[in-house]
């Protein structure tokens, strides 16, 4: 045991049990466990939804059969429940030369031979098998890789990143990029119709066409205070949203609903229409009205009472005052006069 796990030497163990973490093995009298992600990637339980009742089923379905591994780990004590094996690593040792013959950028034509909700596992070559990530699959926007793609298809993938045994590759990095000519098809300020794929609580996701979707973020929505995004959208409503912004190179299109702004405008005009009716209104029934009270209603808009004020009332008493004292003296001159005819 020590020497297999010193000198990495492969071994045969026998499963005699199994849980959902894996797989109980024995080597002679000695009993380790095999953990589901030291499993080479043709035993690794793929199940969609990661039902643990199903991988628990399929990793029963190993008990009674021998595998060579090899003791990727051993306690000082030599405790039995502390010896960890590995399969991966006689996989990975095994596939060493194969594998050295695909580089970053080799180009591969595989068959699909498991699917998850993160992507698909493609088995090419002498059976070396590589994931396709979910956001690798296509240019457009993936809920579920199970409603585009299924066990056995075809599928021709460009290999990305590779690391120890794992490779990853891409299927979309063979295909045109609809993103290039994004900004000639869609313009900023441009209305478009939209049916919504997926509603988050930060905005909807909307689908243009086959390749190019959107995202209408929440402030971009109009809702009223207190309104709910379920409460106004469902998924494939078709709805008429303007086109807030294109950024090609980062694959990003935003969007804003459309109705409360064009509403409001539509609103402000029929306010305006309405001003401008009463005001005729107004005109044609003052048309309407006789000549004389046409002229009284001008002569009253231009007739302007007399202003009053101290400085006047001061003027028009020292008019009264003057005109007061000259009255006095004509009537004192007057009796002076038929005094001296008397005398005479």
């Amino acid at each position: 045991m020590k020497d297999s796990h010193k000198n990495k030497k492969q071994v045969k163990v026998k499963i005699t049990g199994a849980n959902r973490g894996g797989l109980v093995a024995n080597l002679g009298q000695l009993s380790g466990f095999l953990p589901v992600s030291q499993l080479s990637p043709e035993k690794y339980p793929r199940v969609s939804g990661g039902d643990k009742g199903k991988i628990l089923e399929k990793l029963k379905s190993f008990i009674g059969q021998e595998v060579e591994v090899m003791v990727a780990s051993l306690s000082e004590e030599g405790r039995e429940d502390k010896i960890i094996f590995s399969e991966k690593d006689v996989w990975s040792e095994k596939r060493k030369s194969v594998m050295d013959e695909y580089k970053i950028g080799s180009t591969v034509e595989g068959t699909i031979s498991a699917i998850a909700d993160f992507g698909v596992f493609i088995n090419f070559g002498d059976n070396i098998e590589g994931l396709i990530h979910i956001s690798e699959l296509a240019w457009q926007r993936i809920d579920n890789p199970a409603d585009l793609f299924k066990v056995g298809d075809k599928i021709n993938a460009e290999i990305i990143d590779i690391n120890g045994p794992k490779i990853f590759l891409s299927a979309k990095k063979l295909l045109k990029d609809p993103w290039e000519n994004a900004a000639k098809k869609y313009k900023i300020g441009q209305i478009v119709n939209g049916v919504i794929i997926k509603i988050n609580p930060f905005g909807l996701f909307v689908k243009l066409d086959d390749d190019i979707h959107g995202l209408a973020h929440i402030s971009q929505l109009n809702l009223a205070s207190g309104q709910k995004i379920y409460d106004l959208f469902q998924i494939n409503d078709e709805k008429e949203f303007i086109i807030a912004s294109v950024e090609p190179k980062a694959h990003r299109l935003g969007l804003e609903a459309k109705g409360k702004k064009t509403d409001d405008k539509k609103l402000e005009k029929g306010v305006d229409k309405d001003e401008k009716n009463d005001s005729k209104k107004e005109e044609e029934d003052d048309d309407k009205k006789p000549a004389k009270e046409k002229d009284d209603g001008l002569k009253n808009k231009k007739t302007k009472k007399p202003s009053y004020t101290k400085a006047s009332e001061d003027k028009q008493e020292s008019k009264d005052d003057k005109g007061g004292e000259k009255k006095e003296v004509d009537g004192k001159k007057d009796k002076s006069d038929a005094e001296k005819n008397k005398e005479k």
